[in-house]
């Protein structure tokens, strides 16, 4: 679970970063998670912090965005 949150904005995109207690001597783990279109970042954040990882960086869109033709995605 991380220790942080903060949000933050890449390429124009609103993101959640969870940044756990890093130890640069072992490998870092990179999670960048997303869920369906309905679902929302509270609920992405509680299945990531499920998954007790250790040593890991998490990544989270905050919101969807529209991918234009009628198409939302967490990711563009």
């Amino acid at each position: 679970m991380p220790e942080k949150y903060s949000t933050t904005e890449w390429n124009n995109k609103k993101v959640i970063l969870g940044e756990d207690l890093l130890d640069a001597e072992i490998p870092i783990n990179i999670l960048i998670g997303f869920h369906g279109a309905e679902s929302t970042p509270e609920n992405i954040l509680i299945h990531g912090n499920k998954l007790k990882l250790k040593n890991t960086f998490m990544i989270f869109p905050e919101g969807p965005v529209d991918a234009g033709e009628g198409r939302w995605s967490w990711w563009v």
